[in-house]
Formats: structure tokens, sequence, C-alpha cells
């Protein structure tokens, strides 16, 4: 078995999604760990999210395109990695806020910052990023969220247009469908007088059937 292929198995069995170098000391050194990351980044395995990190990648069902193997999306990836780097953290004021259950505001986009000042690593995953200063504005932050708030908003504004542009299409249809002529359904009586038109009729067996059990019954 070459070193690639221990790399993908450890990847595919591990419990977790954010992995570091150290995680594959075992089976080679530093340098050949490092190709095979890289290769494993190549073939979409693994996707790069700061110096020495990654976390394995899995098919998007709605696009199809790669995106972090985490439930909790590319913010539990970065809450991840911090746990696994042992770097204690917090979250902007807004975001604290809904999370101590105390506002209904949904946080739009988190933003997770480092206790200690000193950190000063890189994480990204897509727009989920680590601050590196103790702080943000906290004026900026609540821009943010606000931004984003009514743009969500504006898309509920936007379903419940579309809401009402069906039920307007499904009222017009009703009363098209309404408009429809009646099927014609045969009456007996009229059909035993074509029946005898042709100087036929019917037996006494079949008086008290109908015309569609009739229909079956002599189909040829």
């Amino acid at each position: 078995m070459t070193i690639q292929d221990r790399l993908v198995i450890r990847v595919k069995n591990a419990e977790h999604s954010v992995f570091m170098r150290s995680d594959f000391a075992d089976i080679a050194d530093y340098a050949q760990v490092g190709r095979g990351l890289r290769n494993l980044v190549k073939a979409g395995l693994l996707m790069k999210i700061g110096h020495g990190l990654y976390v394995r990648t899995r098919i998007n069902r709605i696009n199809g395109k790669l995106m972090p193997d985490n439930n909790r999306g590319a913010l539990g990836v970065l809450l991840e990695a911090l746990k696994r780097l042992g770097i204690e953290y917090q979250f902007d004021e807004v975001s604290q806020r809904y999370y101590d259950g105390k506002s209904t505001q949904v946080p739009a986009n988190p933003i997770v910052i480092p206790k200690n000042p000193r950190v000063s690593r890189k994480i990204a995953i897509g727009r989920c990023v680590l601050a590196n200063h103790q702080q943000p504005d906290t004026n900026k932050v609540a821009q943010s969220h606000t931004k984003l708030s009514k743009q969500d908003e504006q898309l509920e504004e936007q379903r419940l247009q579309a809401l009402e542009e069906l039920s307007r299409l499904d009222q017009e249809l009703g009363l098209m469908t309404n408009e429809l002529p009646p099927k014609f359904i045969p009456n007996m009586e009229n059909y035993q007088v074509s029946l005898s038109y042709e100087g036929l009729s019917l037996k006494s067996s079949g008086e008290e059937k109908s015309i569609a059990d009739l229909k079956r019954k002599y189909k040829r």
C-alpha cells in the first residue's frame, strides 16, 4: 500500500472533518505528507482552509460542487479547526447575543474572534473567516447583519408575491374548469329507443344493467 493510499484511507475513515499535518506524521515524513495532502486537494478529497489545515469535502447535492463535509457548514468547520488548534474564541457582539438567547435576530454572518490578541493564524472557509483582532468595530458588524437582514426581507417579499401569483393562477384555472361543458351521460331509456330503431331490444337479463356494463359484456 502506497503512502497516498494510506492518506486517503485515514481521511475517509476519520470521525472529524478537519485535518492537520500532524495527523499523518506516523505515515510519512513532513515533506512526503505535504506532497500527499496537495495531491488530495487536487483530487478534490480535501480543501485547504489555512496553513497546514485541511477539511474533508463532499459533493453538494444541489449544485454538484465541492463543499466542506460538516453538517454545521462553514461555521462548524471553523469552530472545529479552532478546537483542534486549542484556540479559545468568542463571537461578535450581535452573534453572541443571539447564541446567549438575548436576541431573536439570527446572525447572517457570524464573526469568530480569538480571545488571545496574539493569534495571527488565518483560517477561511468561504465568507466565514477568523478575525485577527480582539474585537471588530461594533457598528460595522451591526451594519453587516442589518444589510443581510434587509436582503432576507426582500427575498421573503418576493416569495410572498410568487405565492400570490400562484394563487391567482390557480383561481383562474378553477374558473376555466368550471366553464367547461358537462360530460354527456347517456340515458338508458334513450338507449332502448335507439335499439328499437334497429329492430333490437334488451334481454330481460340486461334490463337492470348500466350502459357501461352492457358495453363490457358485448365488447368484441
